[in-house]
């Protein structure tokens, strides 16, 4: 009966980790840039960098969530987000990457 209840707790916290990494991978989705290219006065974009922590947190307490579909377009999003530079196809002032590195 123990195992029970511990199961179905742990069925709960997965839900509930599931709707916050699919919460907060929509949010990042929507999220504009703030940041500025070369500029003094940048700051850095505090939103983002929580919304990535959060994320962090949850992928790393809830290990089922990083083999998950949501889990692994989470990864791919921040990744090129990070790490994407614009292309021929793609290179208005908005297609710089989302994610910059802090000063």
């Amino acid at each position: 009966q123990l195992l029970s209840i511990y199961n179905q707790k742990y069925s709960y916290f997965t839900e509930i980790c599931n709707i916050w990494i699919n919460t907060i991978y929509n949010l990042l989705k929507q999220h504009p840039i703030t940041e500025k290219r070369h500029s003094v006065n940048s700051q850095d974009d505090h939103v983002l960098i929580a919304m990535l922590d959060i994320a962090t947190s949850l992928l790393n307490i809830e290990e089922n969530l990083k083999n998950s579909i949501i889990g692994n377009e989470l990864v791919k999003f921040v990744f090129n987000s990070l790490f994407e530079i614009p292309t021929i196809q793609n290179h208005s002032p908005l297609s710089l990457p989302m994610c910059k590195q802090p000063h």
